[in-house]
């Protein structure tokens, strides 16, 4: 029997700490964890961005006052940093989030009675890269829904046979699409490449396997 096809997509963009002059030490720290649904399956056909998200800023353990950098880049304040919780706080209320979206057990594992799904990031710096470091340093263990993803970057230029050599931006009005918000909010990404896979996916596009 064939594997169907992923019937949605919980797309993701940290934020993390970051400066143009060193290197953040021991890890990088997520700042702004948002997810975005995109749903392919019959009752949103062909493809729909759920109103549903998940959004909130974290307090960073390790370098928690923002480089100048940092707050240019993401429009985010100390103020918001100081006010959030740390990642484990947000990483459980999180997970409390897929599960009441029925996309999760109370295990972490996933539930896929209702469809298959899968993570999606713009690149795989975002799990592959942060979530993983980040967990490893803080000696948090990685939740087992987080086991693979979708590289939605490598698949437009895949399927469009494109570079998005200008960023996200770039790859949206390239769909004839326009930006919605301010860059580097990571909500305003994720819902920005949500609908980038929400696109191909109407283009004929069959969200299937992992990157």
């Amino acid at each position: 029997t064939p594997i169907p096809d992923f019937a949605a997509l919980v797309v993701m963009d940290f934020e993390w700490t970051a400066d143009n002059r060193r290197k953040m030490l021991p890890c990088v720290e997520i700042i702004q964890f948002p997810a975005v649904v995109v749903r392919f399956d019959g009752r949103w056909a062909p493809s729909t961005v759920l109103d549903e998200h998940f959004d909130s800023f974290v307090r960073p353990r390790f370098n928690p006052t923002l480089t100048d950098f940092s707050k240019q880049l993401c429009a985010i304040s100390q103020a918001e940093v100081d006010a959030a919780p740390e990642l484990d706080v947000v990483l459980k209320s999180f997970l409390a989030w897929l599960q009441g979206l029925g996309m999760i057990l109370p295990s972490g594992a996933k539930d896929e009675r209702f469809g298959r799904w899968c993570f999606a990031t713009w690149s795989d710096a975002d799990i592959g890269g942060t979530l993983v470091s980040q967990l490893a340093t803080y000696c948090i263990e990685m939740p087992p829904c987080f086991t693979d993803w979708v590289d939605l970057k490598q698949l437009f230029q895949r399927h469009y046979k494109h570079g998005p050599r200008g960023g996200l931006q770039r790859c949206v009005e390239h769909l004839g699409m326009q930006f919605e918000g301010r860059a580097h909010n990571g909500l305003v990404d994720a819902h920005n490449t949500a609908r980038i896979a929400a696109h191909m996916a109407r283009d004929g596009f069959a969200f299937s396997r992992p990157t």
